[in-house]
């Protein structure tokens, strides 16, 4: 009977030793696809459960749609779970930005007084600029911008870095202090709409700009390479329609630009030259980068591929001379495996090396790097000595929602 009633409760603790998350997305146009995932802490394995299409995001007719809000209202019932939610630039920015403070002792260590008033004499000054810039870039009304994370992610002192325990630089000796930190400002109607939608059990983990936390994870590993330490950089994701550039001039990530070319752009010239359908292009890539065709076969759809993927080739070199970077580090999407072997592209192409060091396994996620990295990135602790007391400026901007 012990045997009996243990296994019941090994049955059901497998249920609360999982968290529950929902991947939000809305793609390049105008898609929403919901993705469930479930992490497992006993194991730190991250897996995908299943994905669907909610249909097209209208702002407020999305968020007033009667299915969307049974949708999740019965989501995960009756656990709790939280909302990943990525967001394309027209809606969101985040920006990774540096806090660079000479200290008048490099002989003293730094102190939790000291630190309540560097973030004091430069936060607010910061968060107004970066604020402004965000209202300039995206066109919108000051009234409808919502600071929705704020948090610091690294920290150096004379050269020597912390990352990810940032707040191992208090008490620490030095002259040259650097606080990394990242702010995400979001159209506040998105907010106000996911607050009214979502059922108690559900809690927002956090709004991500899409893409950005790609970027800054690689700022953040390699950081720690000589190779790479201190050298702008370019970032390019081949989305569907166009590929989007961030930039990283060391004290700066944010997102650059945009410009035509997307891997749908390869499938155009693909179904001119053999009429195939769109998911039979992708079969198409798999067997490309396996080899899986006869020899002429594949020198012939490699041709047609080669004159759209010079046009890829010349937008990155053009930003590239635009911004003076020395690196380009390239998510091809669904074109990777097909580049991993291209003289040209497969030097910038970001391998799995990226991700930070970490205990977690992804492997059971069907998802994108960038996905992995909301995930990885997003998640930094913020239950540290140094985002407490940089929170205490601004805590009265960010929502309730939001963990800070």
């Amino acid at each position: 009977m012990k045997n009996i009633i243990e296994k019941i409760k090994n049955w059901i603790s497998q249920f609360y030793n999982k968290k529950r998350f929902l991947y939000f997305t809305i793609l390049s146009n105008g898609l929403v696809v919901v993705k469930k995932i479930i992490y497992t802490s006993e194991n730190k394995q991250w897996k995908f459960l299943s994905e669907r299409n909610l249909g097209e995001f209208l702002e407020k007719d999305f968020f007033q749609q009667k299915v969307n809000r049974m949708f999740f209202k019965f989501l995960f019932f009756p656990f709790k779970y939280q909302v990943i939610i990525n967001i394309p630039h027209s809606y969101c920015r985040s920006k990774y930005f540096q806090i660079n403070h000479k200290r008048n002792s490099s002989k003293s260590p730094i102190s939790e007084g000291e630190m309540t008033l560097i973030f004091s004499n430069y936060l607010l000054k910061l968060l107004d600029s970066n604020k402004k810039e965000v209202l300039e870039k995206n066109g919108f009304d000051e009234l409808n911008i919502l600071l929705v994370d704020h948090k610091v992610i690294d920290s150096s002192i004379d050269g020597k870095r912390f990352f990810p325990q940032s707040e191992l630089v208090m008490d620490s000796l030095g002259k040259d202090l650097k606080i990394g930190m990242v702010h995400t400002f979001l159209y506040r109607p998105i907010s106000s709409g996911f607050n009214k939608m979502l059922p108690s059990r559900a809690k927002v983990w956090g709004y991500f700009e899409d893409g950005f936390n790609l970027p800054l994870g690689l700022h953040l590993n390699y950081q720690n390479d000589p190779k790479t330490k201190n050298k702008k950089s370019l970032f390019a994701i081949v989305k569907e329609e166009e590929t989007h550039i961030y930039q990283d001039n060391l004290n700066e990530i944010k997102f650059f630009d945009t410009f035509g070319f997307g891997y749908k752009n390869i499938y155009n010239a693909l179904n001119n030259a053999l009429g195939i359908q769109y998911e039979e292009f992708f079969i198409l890539l798999q067997k490309l980068a396996k080899q899986d065709m006869s020899p002429s076969t594949m020198m012939h759809i490699l041709r047609i591929i080669e004159v759209e993927l010079q046009r890829l080739y010349n937008g990155l070199l053009l930003f590239k001379k635009e911004f003076g970077s020395l690196s380009i580090y390239l998510d091809a999407g669904p074109l990777t495996e097909i580049l991993r072997n291209h003289k040209r592209f497969s030097p910038m192409l970001i391998c799995d090396e990226w991700k930070m060091e970490s205990s977690d396994d992804f492997n059971g996620l069907n998802i994108s790097k960038n996905n992995i990295a909301d995930l990885m990135y997003g998640s930094l602790s913020k239950s540290n000595i140094l985002n407490s007391l940089s929170a205490k400026h601004i805590r009265w901007l960010i929502p309730y929602n939001i963990n800070s």
